[in-house]
């Protein structure tokens, strides 16, 4: 098992902080839609929250559980198997379903962001 060089290492970081941030970015971009604007603020707020709480007990747990060999030899997607070890069936289940939400909810903010970012330039 080998970790690569030091820049495809930060580069596969960047990355996943890119997917994993999307969803802040399209909130923030969206939030000009509200009623009230500090439940725009609110919600982005909780959502950054509950994001890092979700993406660091889901980077750390598996540690816990299963050796560095047996997380180096997980198939993909990662947290699929991990979760099908950890807690059963139903684990791998939720978190293939969450997957599919997630893609979809990438897609649509993707879509999102540049019609919103073009129509505040033009007014």
């Amino acid at each position: 098992m080998t970790g690569g060089d030091l820049f495809s290492q930060v580069k596969g970081s960047l990355m996943v902080m890119i997917w994993v941030f999307v969803g802040i970015e399209g909130a923030a971009m969206m939030g000009d839609r509200a009623k009230r604007k500090s439940d725009a603020g609110k919600a982005s707020i909780l959502g950054l929250i509950a994001l890092l709480v979700i993406y660091i007990l889901l980077s750390l747990l598996p540690f816990g559980f299963m050796s560095q060999q047996e997380l180096a030899n997980t198939g993909q997607p990662g947290l699929v198997h991990i979760l099908n070890a950890m807690v059963g069936g139903w684990g791998g289940s939720l978190m293939a379903i969450g997957l599919v939400i997630s893609l979809l909810g990438a897609w649509l903010s993707w879509t999102m962001l540049p019609v919103e970012a073009t129509q505040q330039l033009s007014e």
